[in-house]
């Protein structure tokens, strides 16, 4: 059985699919081996090390051995970060911020292999060796013994060059802004259009299945072209998300799909089986249990793994006890009960009971419906951080709303120190409440989080 890689969304990490479960690994902000959580680009070289790409460096796996490295790939939030390795074992790398090379120690930048944009989109090493780099606004340039030549709009059909991909003929395919294009025996020409007469635009990932047929996604499609004929696949044939940012193929022919919201699903050539719980992660949180809550958005509720099964919670399945399928944080609380912040509401749990409860905003309770994130003193009170404004609940049940002594209403997150002083963090800096009542700002700024 092979093993995929699947880039997250920036939520944890990266996950390793065995064919069975997935393992993840989680980036250093959440004291995993990766150099930042946001991956979007992996490379499995030719010893079997798998190198990790993210906006502000590298990371590489060897066996169980991680090394990360510092170099800003992006400053442009692509959706794809591409990394490769050519033919004389050089990794290479790619974003907004320019093309490098990895040296064996560092990263090296490249910055004359193109004249007309250093903004990398897309990578490929043909089978000659011959590395090939897309490019935003510059064509596309490919390396000739340590050369570069580059291709222009005149000859690509388009400046924007998203993704490369090489089939069983030899022949290249480049999805641009503005259609596929081919060269295939030094002759340039553009893949017919689709049945209705329309170009296939802003192709961001190809792949190549096992029998020749070649897969597309673009902003809201995903294609397969064999022998001149187009096949569409959308919602209506089981693709679980319109908005398709990577593809791959593994050894079994299955199609994979890396999707915009932080899903992955599978094609096996007749069903479609969802690798992940929801498509959008707001909140990933573990109760004491060892249970891993999953925080989603784009309607799909509350999502709960149990070590070998997930179980989603949402408006319908809970009777409205879930006043939103948008949930921004879970928390379970000191005494065991579930919390959940919804866009439209608060929302608590009893798991042994299985009984809901729903709290909205009033003058009595918390100012405004949209709670973005809970968190608990030692006492048991509960802070809830609104986009009106923060509130508590005692123990026993009472609310005290906070709105009058802070500097920004939109607060994203409350905590508390040793001392006893309250922080919360809003869309125009951090405002402090001490223990005994008397309100201070801190920072100036938009924080999102302490």
């Amino acid at each position: 059985t092979r093993a995929v890689q699947v880039a997250a969304d920036g939520t944890i990490g990266v996950s390793y699919y065995d064919g069975v479960q997935f393992t993840t690994f989680r980036g250093a902000e959440y004291g995993g081996p990766l150099i930042n959580r946001d991956v979007r680009g992996i490379c499995v070289d030719r010893t079997g090390v798998v190198w990790f790409a993210t906006e502000v460096g590298v990371s590489r796996l060897a066996g169980t051995e991680w090394t990360s490295y510092s170099v800003t790939l992006g400053n442009d939030n692509r959706p794809a970060l591409p990394i490769v390795q050519d033919s004389t074992g050089t990794i290479w790398a790619g974003g907004g911020a320019g093309l490098f090379r990895f040296d064996g120690s560092q990263w090296v930048a490249e910055p004359d292999f193109n004249s007309y944009s250093t903004i990398v989109s897309s990578m490929l090493v043909d089978r000659t060796g011959r590395l090939w780099v897309g490019t935003v606004g510059g064509g596309v340039t490919v390396r000739v013994t340590g050369n570069w030549h580059t291709y222009r709009a005149d000859t690509v059909g388009a400046s924007d060059v998203h993704s490369i991909l090489e089939d069983g003929q030899g022949a290249f395919w480049f999805g641009t802004e503005n259609a596929v294009t081919v060269l295939s025996n030094g002759v340039w020409s553009r893949v017919a259009p689709v049945p209705g007469g329309s170009e296939v635009q802003l192709v961001l990932s190809m792949v190549l299945e096992p029998s020749g047929a070649i897969w597309m996604s673009n902003v809201r499609t995903l294609l397969r072209y064999e022998s001149g004929a187009w096949r569409v696949f959308g919602t209506d044939e089981g693709v679980p998300e319109p908005t398709i940012h990577c593809l791959a193929a593994d050894a079994q022919g299955a199609v994979w799909l890396g999707m915009a919201y932080g899903g992955a699903a599978r094609f096996d050539g007749s069903q479609w089986a969802i690798m992940k719980p929801c498509r959008f992660n707001f909140r990933v949180t573990e109760d004491r249990a060892g249970y891993v809550w999953v925080g989603c958005g784009l309607d799909a509720g509350t999502s709960r793994f149990d070590g070998s099964e997930w179980r989603n919670f949402n408006q319908a399945n809970t009777s409205g006890g879930l006043p939103s399928d948008i949930v921004f944080d879970i928390h379970q609380d000191s005494r065991g009960g579930y919390w959940f912040a919804t866009q439209h509401g608060i929302a608590s749990w009893d798991s042994t009971t299985d009984d809901w409860s729903t709290f909205h905003a009033s003058a009595a309770t918390f100012p405004c419906d949209t709670v973005r994130s809970i968190s608990e003193d030692p006492d048991g009170s509960l802070w809830f951080a609104t986009e009106g404004g923060a509130a508590k609940r005692s123990a026993d049940g009472t609310w005290t709303p906070y709105i009058d002594g802070l500097t920004g209403k939109d607060v994203r997150q409350v905590m508390r120190d040793s001392a006893g002083t309250h922080w919360f963090a809003t869309q125009a800096g951090v405002d402090l409440l001490d223990s005994l009542g008397n309100w201070s700002h801190l920072v100036e700024g938009n924080v999102n989080c302490m």
